[in-house]
């Protein structure tokens, strides 16, 4: 489980996909931390013929990268951008996501994907919304399901998608009446979510026929919940 995470700090691009891959966030703190260290000292500096000489010496040895990146190279070819299905009307090669995280009113809608890669400014506005909301705890989220979130926009026509629940914290989960204890929201892997004016089996229907994992219908409830685990359907 990560823990709180300013997406206001500026971080590297790589550093920052280890996020939301599921990197240990200390170790991305650290990286951070060590990062603004070196820029204060840059400026600071003073431009005398012996520390400019010392800076040449220090340059001809470039530090070991931080254990951070290595991490996040490892998570980012765990999760490589899964192929757009055609016909759902964005360029192939750009992904838009738009979306409210019912409990907090928060509202994204952004680009998140283009150029062959996930962009990581847009991935922490998407992962700060899709946080375990009682909590107040970041999680890792797998990007598999942000595109579902964007393709099911698309296929309802624009109506206003809903996110009632992403990642948990075990707490969070506990507490919840009717939870599995394995659930794969605790790993990221599950959303739930509706659609303004689109029943809830309609919208099941729709979430299925991507064949990600698990589809259940809740109409009482009124939501669908999508997951990345064994192939099944049922409804509540």
């Amino acid at each position: 489980m990560l823990g709180r995470f300013d997406s206001n700090q500026a971080m590297p691009r790589r550093a920052a996909l280890s996020v939301l891959l599921g990197a240990p966030a200390i170790l991305i703190a650290a990286e951070a931390a060590e990062t603004a260290k070196r820029r204060r000292l840059a400026s600071g500096r003073s431009v005398s013929a012996g520390s400019a000489a010392r800076r040449r010496t220090a340059l001809a040895a470039p530090e070991a990268p931080p254990r951070a990146l290595e991490i996040s190279t490892e998570a980012s070819a765990a999760h490589r951008p899964t192929p757009r299905p055609a016909g759902l009307g964005a360029p192939a090669d750009q992904r838009r996501v738009a979306f409210t995280r019912q409990e907090t009113g928060e509202a994204v809608d952004l680009v998140y994907y283009q150029r062959g890669d996930y962009e990581p400014k847009a991935m922490l506005q998407i992962h700060r919304a899709l946080r375990d909301v009682a909590g107040d705890r970041l999680g890792p989220i797998d990007p598999r399901l942000i595109d579902l979130l964007s393709a099911m926009g698309e296929e309802v026509g624009g109506r206003e998608i809903v996110v009632t629940s992403a990642f948990r914290t075990r707490a969070t989960n506990d507490r919840l009446r009717g939870a599995a204890p394995n659930s794969l929201h605790l790993s990221g892997k599950a959303v739930d979510f509706f659609a303004r004016g689109v029943p809830t089996d309609r919208l099941a229907r729709l979430v299925a026929r991507r064949a990600m994992g698990g589809v259940g219908a809740y109409p009482s409830r009124g939501f669908v919940h999508a997951d990345l685990g064994a192939r099944r359907i049922w409804r509540v």
